[in-house]
């Protein structure tokens, strides 16, 4: 039996609490994370290295607003989802993203990284044209 090799998830979160819990919730349901990182620049370096299947990107970290990284994992065709206290109107640019609000149920999480992982995802889109709806 072929066994799957595992996906790997960027995570940029600067509360150290919540950073845990991201990454426990994906390593239980057997993804390997990059990161967490506090800082957007740190994880744009990351991503040069390592590319991850997918991402999971707080939209204010340490070092400001993550809309960089955010432009690179487009530009990448990497799929990601906002997870943010913040609403989509701090962010018009990705406005239609999938956001996730702080703190998000275990089961809301994995299923969205599952829908990114599995291309099923609506909404925002790596390389669509905004204006879809989002997802969550």
């Amino acid at each position: 039996m072929l066994q799957k090799t595992p996906r790997l998830c960027l995570v940029v979160e600067d509360e150290p609490l919540l950073a845990l819990d991201i990454e426990t919730m994906l390593t239980e349901a057997g993804y390997l994370v990059a990161g967490p990182y506090a800082s957007w620049r740190e994880a744009l370096q990351s991503v040069a290295t390592h590319r991850p299947d997918a991402a999971i990107v707080d939209f204010l970290v340490q070092d400001g607003n993550s809309t960089e990284l955010l432009r690179a994992l487009d530009e990448a065709l990497i799929p990601f989802a906002i997870y943010s206290g913040r609403d989509q109107a701090s962010a018009p640019e990705f406005a239609d993203a999938i956001w996730l609000e702080k703190p998000c149920m275990p089961e809301k999480l994995k299923s969205v990284m599952r829908a990114l992982l599995e291309g099923r995802a609506r909404g925002y889109q790596p390389g669509a044209k905004v204006g879809a709806p989002a997802a969550c």
